[in-house]
């Protein structure tokens, strides 16, 4: 599971810090305005591709088995035997026409699900906000994101000024180790929390609870906290671009883990209703996110560069400090909200032994 958000998170993370090294050429080049240009000559052919080059996949599924199926006779020579029985040519039905190029590419999706309104899927979400699992994820991603925006909101104006004065090229190229550490940071948070969730499981008598991926927050502590110094204090006093330049490395690498092992924690818990989770946890984590865009100007101004992200540093240890209480009692937490959970499962058509 860690692997597939892992991709998925590695999307919109990595590619968040391939356009501004991009756009550092296209503002040197071309000027800043082309910068927004691009990006709307992009937003235009994603949508357009949406639209008219994806099929649409939403449809009423059927969890039931069908009746007619049949039991394989008990007096079978061998499972060759039967596997042989199995290769004979299938009928196809020429009366069964493919569907036109509209049916499969239709522009809305009305009456995909009868049993809900608009208003109920639109609220369906926020249900999720009473569970306090999802609840934590959602607040502790957001926090996790707001090093994303340390970046993105000071990079120009730190690497612009003294001692650096860099050219805009040179201030779009920083984004390479941020790009290196969030590749880095997917795989540790993807393929690594796999590896590492199956191996506590051994140590469990075979159990696998949800609660094992998040020992691995641990590291993405130590890590974050040493990229915001590196990077804070490093502008500060002037320091060698190799010391703040590797710190933005550093956070790519903590945001970018935190976030997933949050996000997978919660698909491990809540399976079924995991677009609903991951819709609830967006919410909070854009909101978050947002006001941490307004607020961090205003703070480098009031503390100065250093004991700003020094203090960004302990607010991320108490964040991370908040997994303790999730690993000690989440367990619990799942347990009381397990009825709150299946009565949701079940009002989405979807049987309990798919919960």
């Amino acid at each position: 599971m860690g692997s597939k958000v892992g991709y998925w998170a590695l999307s919109y993370s990595a590619g968040a810090f391939v356009i501004p090294l991009v756009a550092g050429y296209v503002y040197v080049d071309l000027g800043w305005r082309w910068c927004f240009w691009i990006t709307a000559i992009g937003f235009v052919a994603m949508a357009a591709t949406l639209l008219f080059g994806l099929e649409e996949t939403l449809y009423p599924r059927s969890y039931n088995t069908p009746q007619n199926a049949q039991p394989l006779e008990s007096n079978a020579a061998s499972l060759t035997e039967i596997y042989s029985q199995g290769t004979e040519a299938a009928c196809l039905d020429p009366s069964i026409q493919l569907k036109t190029y509209w049916k499969t590419h239709p522009l809305h999706s009305w009456g995909v699900n009868p049993n809900k309104s608009w208003h109920d899927l639109f609220l369906h979400p926020y249900q999720l906000a009473l569970f306090p699992p999802v609840l934590w994820a959602g607040v502790f991603t957001g926090v996790s994101i707001c090093w994303w925006a340390a970046i993105f909101t000071t990079e120009s104006q730190f690497f612009t000024g003294p001692p650096y004065h860099w050219s805009g090229e040179k201030v779009g190229l920083t984004n390479v180790p941020a790009l290196i550490g969030s590749i880095l940071g997917t795989l540790f948070a993807g393929n690594v929390s796999d590896w590492f969730i199956i191996v506590a499981a051994r140590r469990n008598n075979g159990i696998r609870e949800p609660e094992h991926r998040l020992i691995l927050l641990a590291v993405t502590a130590i890590i974050t906290s040493g990229g915001l110094v590196m990077y804070g204090k490093g502008v500060e006093v002037g320091i060698h671009w190799t010391c703040p330049v590797f710190g933005m490395g550093l956070m790519a690498f903590g945001f970018t883990a935190s976030s997933i092992i949050g996000e997978t924690y919660i698909l491990d818990s809540y399976r079924a209703v995991a677009p609903e989770s991951l819709v609830l946890i967006n919410i909070f984590r854009n909101l978050i996110g947002m006001t941490f865009v307004f607020t961090i100007q205003p703070w480098l101004i009031h503390s100065g560069y250093g004991n700003a992200y020094i203090q960004m540093m302990v607010m991320g240890l108490v964040a991370h400090l908040t997994v303790i209480p999730m690993m000690i009692w989440g367990k619990r937490l799942r347990a009381m909200t397990a009825g709150r959970y299946l009565r949701m499962v079940e009002a989405s058509g979807i049987p309990r032994e798919f919960a």
